[in-house]
């Protein structure tokens, strides 16, 4: 009789012992849950930030590819007068 109460007693230990180590389990879990939440914000904050810079570099790598192409046009435009007036020095 006194092996069962004492068997009970040590179920009743190892019961309490369990559950009270499940709550700081779901309180560690909770807390690793916000670290990461936390971590995925900031990383969410940084991805945002860059894509914005990105947006930006696009747009001024666009103004820059129509201001050389002006000056590309330019440049043809410049040296098919110069062989407009060579030819016509020519026929003088």
């Amino acid at each position: 009789m006194q092996n069962k109460l004492i068997i009970g007693k040590l179920a009743a230990v190892a019961l309490f012992a369990t559950l009270a180590t499940g709550c700081a389990t779901k309180g560690y879990v909770n807390e690793q849950v916000a670290q990461a939440k936390s971590a995925a914000d900031s990383a969410q904050a940084t991805a945002n930030a860059a894509s914005s810079k990105a947006d930006a570099a696009s747009a001024k790598a666009s103004e820059a590819l129509a201001a050389a192409q002006a000056a590309q046009q330019c440049c043809v435009d410049t040296n098919e007068k110069i062989d407009r007036m060579f030819k016509k020095s020519m026929l003088k």
